[in-house]
Formats: structure tokens, C-alpha cells, sequence
């Protein structure tokens, strides 16, 4: 039973696999625009020295922001944990940050700080901060 609960999420991974190479060919869609699988997995052993750069810039990048939000969300967590002052005054502005969606603070904070990697760790420290605080 367990092989048979298996095969259906390997089954539909497959299907959804054989889809996406599929569709651009019956539906004429551009490469640039919906590229097929036969195309991305040659690109990228093309152009593997540019794809291993950025990959560990966004690992770098999101490791930072791991460790930011992290440790700011469990010192604010014990802080509102031992003060019930702090909790009361805090946690409002908690509730109503988590609410707003990460979508809608992004570009404010490419406004505020840049394209560069400063504004990348604070948007992976915004996602971070909230399950620890």
C-alpha cells in the first residue's frame, strides 16, 4: 500500500514533466517565453560557471538572511516572552507585519536600499523573523 501511495506524486511529477516539454510544441510558444526542458537543462551546463556564481550568491545571500531575521525574531521572541510590556507594545506591529504579503514589501525595499544584497538579506530576514518572534 504504501509503493501504491508513492507512485501517484511520481506519477503526476512525471506527467507535469512531460507536459511543460509538450506544450510549447502544440501551442507554438516562444522559447524565451516558455522554454522546454530539452533547452534549460543544456543551457545551463552551458553556461554552468555563471549558473554555480549566482546560485552561491543567492545561497550567500539568503544564509544572511536566515541568520539576520533569525536572530532578531529569537531575541524579540524572549523579550516579549519576558516582558509583558514589551509583548504588548511589540506585538501588534508583529501581527500586522506578518500580514502584509512579502510581495508588497519587496519593492519598497528595493526602493529603499537597492538591487544590491543589502535589500535581498532584509527581504530573507522579513520571511525568517516572524515564526521565531
Amino acid at each position: 500500500m504504501k509503493a501504491l501511495k508513492n507512485i501517484f506524486p511520481i506519477t503526476f511529477f512525471l506527467i507535469l514533466l512531460i507536459v511543460w516539454e509538450i506544450v510549447p510544441y502544440l501551442f507554438s510558444i516562444p522559447n524565451y517565453v516558455f522554454p522546454r526542458l530539452s533547452d534549460i537543462f543544456p543551457a545551463i551546463i552551458k553556461s554552468k560557471s555563471a549558473f554555480l556564481y549566482n546560485s552561491f550568491t543567492t545561497f550567500h545571500e539568503a544564509i544572511l538572511g536566515f541568520i539576520l531575521g533569525s536572530t532578531i525574531g529569537l531575541f524579540t521572541g524572549l523579550l516579549m516572552a519576558q516582558s509583558k510590556l514589551f509583548a504588548k507594545t511589540i506585538l501588534p506591529y508583529v501581527v500586522a507585519s506578518n500580514a502584509i504579503p512579502i510581495v508588497a514589501i519587496a519593492p519598497l525595499v528595493i526602493i529603499w536600499f537597492g538591487h544590491g544584497i543589502s535589500s535581498k538579506v532584509i527581504l530573507a530576514a522579513f520571511l525568517c523573523f516572524f515564526p521565531l518572534a
